[in-house]
């Protein structure tokens, strides 16, 4: 059974919510958008400003990823030449111009990449690449490598495994005619 006490404080309680439900206070609510900030983010290696990162941003704005319309994922497209071919290109990721944050490897969702990339690495598997953090693992594309590349990168891809091995990039590759 309720006592006088209990039953004091449940109406001192109802009192009090039907004090602040009137108050007129008013909030309106926001609509807007978030728009994520601007990430800066380069493909650097052997064809991509040879390596020199700290030139890259004003040297070769090419190796930058551009945004994909007002989303937070960003993307990279280019060309494997005959040539370019010859001299297995490497190349690997990195936020800036400096070696500080880099991307390799590890850091490509092997799994939801298509076919004709994971064709080029042949019995290879995400775990196959155990660089760590302060030197990824180069993408080196050999054998039948000529082709265009669609890379995309998520910045807001957290996830990661037990070794460190992240999520952030997905390469798609189509085999030249």
């Amino acid at each position: 059974m309720f006592s006088k006490t209990k039953m004091l404080l449940c109406a001192v309680a109802l009192v009090g919510l039907v004090g602040c439900s009137g108050s007129g206070d008013e909030f309106e609510q926001n609509n807007s958008q978030y728009v994520a900030p601007e990430e800066t983010m380069y493909v650097i290696g052997s064809h991509w400003n040879s390596w020199t990162p700290d030139t890259i941003a004003e040297a070769n704005p090419s190796c930058k990823f551009l945004r994909q319309g007002e989303t937070s994922i960003y993307y990279y497209d280019f060309e494997v030449t005959d040539t370019m071919a010859t001299e297995s290109p490497m190349f690997k990721f990195i936020a800036g111009s400096s070696w500080d944050v880099q991307y390799g490897m590890e850091d490509v969702d092997f799994d939801a990449c298509n076919d004709a990339f994971k064709a080029l690495f042949p019995g290879k598997t995400k775990e196959d690449w155990k660089e760590g953090t302060g030197n990824r693992s180069n993408i080196e594309l050999t054998g039948d490598c000529v082709g265009s590349y669609h890379i995309t990168y998520n910045p807001y891809d957290l996830r990661s495994d037990d070794e460190g091995r992240g999520f952030k990039f997905v390469i798609n590759f189509t085999a030249a005619a």
